[in-house]
């Protein structure tokens, strides 16, 4: 979507209602593929999600206003101690004890 916006492929407000109702317009979107090609050479662990995670996630989504798969991310995270998440998602920065990085400061 912030691809989309910095492009000027969509306007400012209900981007992803505006991307949904015209998905060729996703097909023209790129900067992903380099940023996945770029998280793939950093040395990092894939962590199996619990149901403990899920569990945890509820009261997480309740505390700081998060969407589901975000609250079962930051539970995740919590469970091993990860205090750094690297996203272009603002919301983890409404987290205390988060320190949030964009992709491009890694």
């Amino acid at each position: 979507m912030a691809e989309a916006l910095a492009k000027g492929v969509i306007t400012a407000g209900q981007l992803l209602k505006k991307l949904k109702a015209d998905p060729s317009l996703i097909t023209g979107l790129s900067n992903y593929v380099a940023e996945v090609e770029d998280l793939l050479l950093l040395p990092f662990s894939i962590v199996e999600v619990i149901f403990a995670d899920i569990k945890a996630s509820h009261a997480l989504r309740q505390m700081h206003g998060m969407f589901v798969n975000d609250s079962i991310n930051l539970a995740c995270a919590t469970r091993f101690g990860i205090t750094d998440v690297v996203t272009h998602d603002s919301d983890f920065a409404r987290v205390a004890g988060i320190n949030v990085w964009s992709p491009t400061d890694v």
